[in-house]
């Protein structure tokens, strides 16, 4: 490993951390953080898709994340159901295809110059459609997913979950806490096992660095890692009732765990398709060393989806 990932890797662990921190006084910062950076791997991945000859809006694509936050904030702030939240999610996505479908189609001579500089053949409608399913489907990933860590950093002020009556907020803490620490243990035990005991590649032809081995020792760093943080937050009385009170048990931690480890790799495996069909090694260079937000958090935002889905799940039942 180089010098200048490593060095890179304590900045990101020292930031993280002090993003945690800050939740103490207030989430504000959290959400800030990791809209910026949602905004940043939209960029990112949009630049990916037309390098593959995908077209999409990357200007309504970048908009996105902060559209869903302000959504999000408006929705807690009135207390609607959480089904009237999802509806208004959906609808938000049909009307952005609907204003770039039009936007597209309108702008004749743009589209047609767009048209003929990636080679596309079709009328300038059914580039528009394209460029808006391409646009849309940008909106889900990475946009979609950077959400459900914002969800869970509010987790406790949704109205299903806040009828429970919790003493604090420890368990958003609880959760984020989990998630990060299942992927980042679950990144690193793949790789340190991965160079140590090598062995039978798991995709040579999507990403040839990672083998059956890492794979492994992923799996077992991610669930250990999800009992560690599970027997420190217990050290908290809060914790304990806050946590019985959502029904969780530590069944509930060995699934996050062994499902939380597999679909953060899941994840970093999607993302490695997505550079490999453009012919790009990084998404971007903001991380030196480690390449640019979707090479840092592919497997984070899978993760933290399925965390959220999970406990939500939990809860309703």
């Amino acid at each position: 490993m180089s010098k200048k990932r490593i060095i890179t890797s304590i900045v990101i662990l020292l930031c993280t951390v002090g993003l945690f921190f800050s939740r103490l006084w207030t989430p504000l910062v959290f959400d800030l953080a990791f809209g910026a950076l949602a905004v940043v791997a939209c960029i990112e991945v949009s630049k990916i898709a037309y390098a593959a000859g995908k077209p999409n809006n990357a200007y309504f694509v970048c908009t996105y994340p902060a559209t869903l936050y302000l959504v999000t904030m408006f929705y807690l702030n009135k207390k609607f159901s959480f089904s009237y939240y999802i509806f208004i999610l959906l609808m938000l996505l049909l009307a952005y295809f609907l204003i770039i479908f039009i936007v597209t189609g309108s702008m004749h001579k743009t589209s047609v110059d767009e048209m003929g500089k990636i080679g596309y053949r079709g009328s300038k409608w059914h580039f528009a459609l394209d460029k808006s399913m391409f646009s849309i489907s940008l909106m889900v990933y990475p946009a979609l997913l950077f959400l459900s860590i914002v969800i869970l950093n509010h987790f406790t002020e949704f109205t299903s979950v806040s009828a429970l009556n919790f003493s604090g907020n420890i368990i958003s803490m609880f959760l984020l806490v989990t998630v990060f620490a299942v992927t980042m243990i679950c990144d690193s035990m793949a790789m340190i096992t991965g160079i140590t005991f090598k062995g039978k590649k798991l995709c040579p032809k999507i990403s040839p660095n990672k083998t059956i081995s890492g794979a492994i020792g992923g799996l077992v760093g991610g669930v250990a890692s999800a009992f560690v943080v599970y027997a420190l937050f217990n050290l908290s009385t809060s914790f304990v009732s806050d946590f019985s009170a959502i029904g969780g048990t530590a069944w509930h931690i060995l699934i996050v765990g062994v499902v939380g480890a597999v679909i953060s790799q899941i994840g970093d495996i999607l993302a490695s398709l997505l550079k490999r069909h453009a012919d790009v090694k990084d998404y971007g260079n903001i991380f030196p060393g480690h390449g640019g937000v979707m090479d840092r958090m592919d497997g984070l935002i899978f993760n933290s989806a399925f965390v959220l889905l999970f406990f939500a799940l939990i809860v309703i039942i």
